[in-house]
């Protein structure tokens, strides 16, 4: 015979307790034996759902991060719960870029940042992340920080700029791409074409056309193989603004007053 428990204090009745069909339970109460069977194995469904829930979530954990299954159970606890460290988010940001979770590892990288903000390239490595998945506007806001703190990196100044001019922030877009022409001229070796050219399409977009012209002038004096740089685009800008459509310079377009 099973044993029969109190649907009240969920004690086990007695057997010298069951008398006629009725359970005289020790915390005083009283009820029909059917209806303690009823609660008793209505005790066992919720055990049994409850060990269900857990063995499916351990199932999910291992096949969500597979051999780390272990390594960050811990650390992903302590972030859910808002005490992880530096340390515990690093590691967090690390297992999820080997395990290719994109926005775990973006997560994971910001909120280290906002612990430790020398970790100026966890700024860097969030803004690639967004960028590749086209989210202009969070990836605006990453690398604002990033050039607040008193980031100078021409590589992510581009991503920046590329950013903004996406996100719909023209003017701001072109302060940027101006800056990186500028400083593109002042260095040495290999000109940035592909920065000048991702200018000279936004200028084209806000009909600059005499801007994006200088911008073409200046990159197309950087060697022989550079003459007909964005040609295409040249003569779309000259027949926009009348000139004469052919790839040679106008006699005023030297690099220095083009860099004036």
């Amino acid at each position: 015979m099973h044993s029969i428990q109190c649907p009240v204090c969920f004690q086990n009745v007695p057997v010298d307790r069951l008398v006629d069909g009725t359970a005289y339970c020790p915390c005083g109460h009283c009820f029909s034996m059917r209806e303690g069977r009823s609660a008793h194995e209505r005790s066992i469904a919720i055990r049994l759902i409850f060990l269900t829930l857990i063995f499916g979530a351990v199932i999910v954990h291992i096949f969500n991060w597979d051999t780390y299954s272990l390594k960050i159970i811990i650390p992903k606890i302590k972030q859910m719960t808002g005490t992880a460290n530096v340390a515990d988010l690093n590691l967090i940001a690390d297992i999820c870029e080997k395990r290719k979770k994109d926005n775990c590892e973006v997560h994971a990288l910001l909120r280290s940042y906002d612990l430790d903000h020398s970790q100026t390239d966890h700024l860097v490595k969030a803004g690639e992340i967004l960028m590749e998945h086209k989210h202009f506007a969070e990836a605006v806001k990453v690398y604002a920080t990033y050039f607040g703190t008193g980031g100078k990196a021409d590589d992510v100044r581009y991503n920046y700029a590329m950013a903004l001019a996406e996100a719909g922030y023209t003017q701001e877009a072109r302060v940027e791409y101006e800056q990186l022409v500028h400083s593109n001229s002042k260095q040495k070796g290999d000109p940035k074409f592909n920065v000048a050219r991702s200018y000279v399409e936004l200028l084209l977009k806000i009909n600059a056309y005499s801007e994006a012209r200088q911008v073409i002038a200046q990159y197309r004096q950087f060697g022989p193989t550079a003459s007909l740089f964005l040609d295409k685009e040249w003569r779309q800008i000259n027949s926009a603004i009348g000139m004469d459509s052919q790839s040679r310079l106008p006699a005023a377009a030297t690099r220095a007053s083009i860099n004036q």
